[in-house]
């Protein structure tokens, strides 16, 4: 089974999305600076790290993952949830969220006031020999890519002339089957 990369544009629904956007503003941020491969050094705030009980899960992001399920018509659950922020100066490292082939998915949210693609930043997803760019994603507002969560992917430095906080989402997902 290939593995994929699939993009969205306007993703969520407004309401959503300035829910989930709205809850971005509001993180204390920490640094983990092996948290993306070993040179990261960007902004992280961690809400699930381990299997959680579907039952615990709050809203908006139990509301989120009903979206996304439905959205790519499959019964998934989040295994790992949480923000990162980078700002010019931040990197990170070329890495793989899972080695599971086709039985994990990553879906990364912009949660970006603006962006313009000179400012750079985007997600760039590689070859397992890291010698070619199979795909780029640009953190614009309410875009978001999912992806096997096995693929090599990092994020490209952000231009100096960028002031703006690029604030993701990311949910690594168990994904169950098809739903019906």
């Amino acid at each position: 089974m290939e593995r994929k990369i699939t993009t969205y544009f306007n993703f969520m629904p407004k309401e959503l999305y300035k829910k989930i956007y709205d809850k971005s503003r509001k993180i204390n941020w920490t640094i983990n600076p092996h948290l993306d491969g070993k040179y990261s050094n960007h902004l992280t705030h961690q809400m699930i790290d381990t299997d959680l009980n579907k039952n615990k899960l709050k809203q908006p992001y139990k509301q989120l993952v009903k979206f996304i399920s439905e959205k790519i018509n499959r019964n998934i659950f989040p295994h790992n949830m949480y923000y990162n922020l980078y700002q010019h100066g931040n990197e990170c490292g070329i890495h793989v969220d899972r080695n599971t082939v086709n039985t994990n998915l990553t879906c990364i949210i912009y949660l970006t006031e603006s962006w313009m693609a000179d400012w750079h930043g985007q997600t760039n997803f590689y070859s397992d020999d890291e010698t070619k760019i199979l795909c780029s994603s640009i953190p614009y507002p309410n875009h978001a890519v999912i992806f096997d969560s096995s693929i090599k992917h990092g994020v490209s430095p952000i231009s100096k002339n960028c002031y703006r906080d690029r604030i993701i989402l990311v949910l690594q997902l168990n994904v169950k089957k098809e739903r019906k």
